[in-house]
């Protein structure tokens, strides 16, 4: 058809499928909708993923009015732990659209401050500060600092305490815990670690 009959389309929300955080032997699913924003019925077909982790669940429909939607679940069901990718393409008579999908094993993410502000320390004097890290993934993170030496070869006496250490993960989503093991978890997932900054400038 030329460009004047294509009929304002679809929608696909969510636009990609992610499973994080995924563990294997444990069955995800999240729901597609397919609209049709168009002024005419559609018929909507799915070409389905083809790597044997990913499935689709859905009833055929004879067709889909404007301003209504078909639902579509994907399914992720994997054996062993890894990172998968395929695709859904979702076609109707005159477009096709593909749908991204992907599943992450549990991995550990520590989210920090970008800077630490000491203030102005003077000679002779020591600076302290606070760093505050936080494992915000599945996986326990062992982290460990360590002081980069200036372009300009000027040297700092700064000390890290603690300089290394692990924080636990965090519950994958949708898992429930007694409120006295989410404040531990709460506790052993983060650290504030102090800096310290001696200036021995002469």
């Amino acid at each position: 058809g030329k460009m004047s009959d294509f009929d304002g389309g679809i929608r696909v929300f969510p636009p990609t499928v992610e499973f994080t955080a995924v563990e294997p032997g444990t069955f995800y699913v999240v729901t597609l909708s397919i609209r049709n924003v168009g002024k005419r019925v559609k018929r909507v077909r799915f070409v389905p993923p083809t790597n044997g982790v990913f499935s689709l669940n859905h009833t055929p429909s004879s067709g889909v009015a404007p301003g209504l939607d078909v639902q579509a679940e994907i399914e992720l069901l994997c054996d062993k732990p890894g990172e998968y990718r395929d695709k859904l393409i979702v076609v109707t008579d005159d477009e096709r659209i593909e749908v991204p999908l992907s599943a992450q094993p549990p991995k550990p993410d520590v989210v920090f401050d970008s800077f630490v502000q000491m203030g102005v320390v003077v000679a002779g004097e020591t600076g302290k500060a606070e760093l505050h890290l936080k494992n915000v993934g599945h996986e326990e993170a062992k982290w460990s600092l360590q002081l980069q030496k200036p372009e300009d070869g000027r040297e700092f006496d700064i000390k890290f305490f603690p300089s290394s250490g692990k924080l636990c993960g965090q519950l994958p989503d949708g898992a429930e815990e007694s409120k006295g093991d989410a404040i531990q978890r709460e506790e052993d997932s983060s650290c504030a670690v102090t800096v310290e900054l001696n200036n021995t400038d002469p």
